[in-house]
C-alpha cells in the first residue's frame, strides 16, 4: 500500500460508499434536494425534515473534524439547520443545496474556532474515533489495527494544524466526496485554487504522517 493510498484510507469515513458511487448519486440527490426545497417553500414542513435527515450526519461529522470538538459539533450543526430553515426562502432553485449547507457549516465552524482562540486556556479534544476504525477492524491484523488507531489520532491533529482553507478542502474532498466545483462553491474560490489547496494539504499530511503510514503499510492485512 502506497503512502498516498494509506492516507486516503484514513481520511475517508468508514463507509461502503465509494467515491465513484457517491459521484454517480449526485444528480438524484440534487433532484431530491430541489424537490424538497420546492415543497418546503410551498408550506410542506415535512420537506425540511427530509433535508435535515439527509445531511445531519455529514454536517455533524464536518463540524467535528474541522473544530476537533465533538462536544460542540451537534450544537454547530443545529445552528446550521436553523440558518438553513430561515434562509431557504431566498435559495435559488438552480443552485446546489449541499455546497450551500457546507458553506454555512464552515462559516459557523470558523466563528467558533476564532472565539475559542480568544479564550485562554481552551483545550483541544482528541477525536476518539479515527476515521478508519471500521475498515481496520475488518481487514487489518491486530498490530495494524493499533497502528491505524494511532494514525487516525495523528491525522486529526495534523488536519487541525493545516491552514483553514486547506483543511476545509481536504475534509470536503476526502470525507464528504464533494467535487472540485462543489468545493470551490463552498470556499468561494476557483477550481484551480481548490486543486492547489488539496495538493498542498496532501503534501503536508504525508510529510507529517510518514512514519505512521509506513507502520500501517508494513503491518498489512490480518491473516
Amino acid at each position: 500500500m502506497s503512502v498516498f493510498s494509506s492516507i486516503m484510507m484514513i481520511a475517508s469515513v468508514a463507509s461502503s460508499v465509494t467515491v465513484a458511487a457517491a459521484a454517480s448519486a449526485k444528480r438524484p440527490v440534487r433532484d431530491l434536494d430541489a424537490n424538497a426545497v420546492r415543497r418546503f417553500l410551498d408550506g410542506d414542513q415535512t420537506a425540511f425534515a427530509e433535508i435535515f435527515d439527509r445531511y445531519k450526519a455529514s454536517i455533524i461529522a464536518f463540524c467535528a473534524r474541522f473544530t476537533r470538538r465533538r462536544d460542540v459539533a451537534e450544537e454547530l450543526a443545529q445552528d446550521v439547520f436553523i440558518k438553513a430553515y430561515q434562509h431557504l426562502p431566498g435559495w435559488r432553485p438552480e443552485a446546489s443545496l449541499q455546497p450551500w449547507l457546507f458553506r454555512v457549516a464552515r462559516n459557523h465552524c470558523l466563528n467558533r474556532v476564532r472565539k475559542r482562540e480568544n479564550q485562554p486556556g481552551t483545550v483541544h479534544i482528541e477525536l476518539s474515533e479515527p476515521a478508519a476504525h471500521g475498515l481496520a477492524a475488518a481487514t487489518l491484523s491486530p498490530e495494524a489495527h493499533v497502528d491505524v488507531n494511532r494514525l487516525g489520532r495523528a491525522l486529526d491533529r495534523a488536519l487541525g494544524d493545516l491552514p483553514e482553507a486547506q483543511r476545509s478542502a481536504f475534509i470536503l474532498s476526502k470525507t464528504e466526496h464533494l467535487s472540485y466545483d462543489e468545493i470551490a462553491e463552498v470556499l468561494g474560490t476557483s477550481v484551480s485554487a481548490v486543486k492547489s489547496l488539496l495538493n498542498r494539504a496532501k503534501t503536508t499530511l504525508i510529510g507529517q504522517l510518514g512514519p505512521q503510514l509506513r507502520a500501517v503499510s508494513a503491518a498489512g492485512p490480518g491473516r
